[in-house]
């Protein structure tokens, strides 16, 4: 940009139509042109785009009639519409969302709010608070940039249940600062060196980096803090294995990475074969079965769970679990190649929850603790098959029992050990066994556990 010339911004309102504002256009500078698609409900976009080689500087103040937005910018002219915004300052905007060109009778309601900041360094600061829901979408861009969520919050609000949509901050390549706000925030670092803080509400947090991808996006070591709530560290569009554990802040991500991970609850991983390991806490909130959650995704990964109450869901790969010292919940995609290893109570699929592990293993028989799908309140009838198979070839048929069709609550199921089954179970490491129980209304269950005879 040469000397003396203007920086501009451009923030447009959406008006139930495709609206093109030229005028955002600033001589020295090329701005964007804003299209806004068509809405015939009434909700309408507040949309701020900043011109290439800006160093914005935004307060954006969210105004209790729910319609309104009043916008500053230290670092740029504004060019808004003046049919719906009225200037009140050289660099200050109030833009108020309006019926016109809705179907009759449609009260305007602000829809969303976005903001682009482009390649320079910017800062945008929201307060104030929303009294209805309207998310926020903000693209940081290249720059080292700085994105903050308003602190303030209407009377009573409670940030787990309130019906206010997520912020999403996305904060480029550079190294960038994202602090969210009272409500539920997804957080994305873009890459860099970042610091993101999630602050109250149920949070999402990523560093942004990626596998095998330019300088710019390359794994990076960055602090990420949930904040208070039940928050997420995700990993889930890393291709490399990870390794995270909730327990203990330092070295977390990659292999050398070096991530700094602060008052998480769960933690999702990526397509490689990962290690989770779940929070220290026995903390129960309010609402919640578990105290951590576990999320493998694709890969061969290691779930570990500890003191809390955790859930672990296994992914696409072959998996390993762990449970801890209470009783953990096995959910999920759970397949014969997930390996639930001694410890582990109760596995949830679908609308079924039975026992992990047989209540006792004979030299003649296992006996297994199961129930019919639950729907609400009513028990469904079911009935079937239980077979223990070993893992491994030749894959020998090792006991199997069945159950009665019924409409039924827990109840024990014997099942008869095989020569093999006698052999094996006997053996001081007993056999790794595939679990397989099928019938009528009964979901596909089958997972691997270790078959040992009970020692008296």
């Amino acid at each position: 940009m040469r000397h003396g010339s203007r920086r501009r911004g451009c923030l447009a309102t959406a008006l139930g139509a495709v609206v093109t504002f030229g005028s955002c256009v600033s001589p020295h500078a090329e701005a964007a042109t804003l299209t806004i698609p068509v809405d015939d409900s009434g909700l309408q976009e507040i949309r701020y785009v900043a011109a290439p080689g800006e160093r914005n500087r935004v307060v954006a103040h969210w105004e209790q009639d729910g319609v309104s937005l009043t916008l500053s910018d230290a670092g740029a002219t504004i060019d808004a519409p003046a049919a719906l915004c009225a200037r009140t300052g050289v660099r200050t905007v109030r833009c108020q969302v309006r019926p016109t060109g809705a179907r009759p009778g449609v009260v305007a309601f602000l829809r969303r709010v976005t903001a682009e900041l482009g390649d320079r360094d910017d800062r945008l600061r929201f307060t104030g608070f929303p009294t209805s829901s309207r998310p926020t979408v903000v693209d940081a861009g290249s720059g080292d940039d700085e994105v903050i969520g308003s602190r303030d919050r209407p009377p009573g609000w409670d940030p787990h249940y309130g019906p206010f949509e997520e912020e999403t901050f996305t904060g480029g390549p550079g190294d960038d600062r994202l602090v969210g706000s009272f409500g539920r925030d997804r957080l994305d670092g873009g890459g860099g060196r970042d610091s993101l803080v999630g602050n109250e509400g149920d949070d999402v947090l990523s560093d942004g980096d990626r596998d095998g991808t330019s300088r710019a996006r390359r794994r990076s070591p960055d602090l990420l803090d949930g904040g208070p709530g039940f928050d997420t560290a995700s990993y889930s569009r890393r291709q490399r294995p990870v390794r995270v554990d909730l327990g203990h802040a330092e070295r977390n991500g990659a292999r050398g990475e070096g991530d700094v991970l602060r008052h998480f609850e769960a933690a999702v991983g990526g397509q490689g074969g990962d290690r989770l390991g779940s929070a220290t806490s026995r903390r129960l909130r309010e609402g919640f079965r578990y105290s951590s959650m576990l999320d493998g995704r694709a890969g061969p990964d290691r779930l570990v769970g500890r003191g809390g109450v955790d859930q672990l869901l296994p992914g696409r790969g072959a998996d390993r679990i762990t449970c801890g010292a209470r009783v953990d919940w096995i959910a999920g995609g759970l397949t014969a190649r997930d390996v639930a290893l001694p410890g582990c109570e109760r596995v949830r699929v679908a609308v079924m929850e039975l026992d992990a592990y047989p209540l006792a293993v004979s030299s003649a028989a296992a006996v297994h603790r199961l129930n019919c799908p639950l729907e609400g309140d009513l028990i469904e009838r079911c009935g079937g098959t239980v077979r223990y198979v070993q893992a491994a070839p030749p894959h020998a048929l090792l006991a199997s029992g069945t159950f009665p069709a019924g409409n039924w609550r827990p109840r024990r199921v014997r099942s008869k050990l095989t020569a093999a089954g006698r052999l094996l179970a006997a053996r001081p490491g007993g056999v790794m066994a595939t679990l397989r129980i099928q019938g009528r209304n009964l979901p596909p269950l089958a997972w691997t556990i270790q078959l040992r005879t009970t020692r008296r």
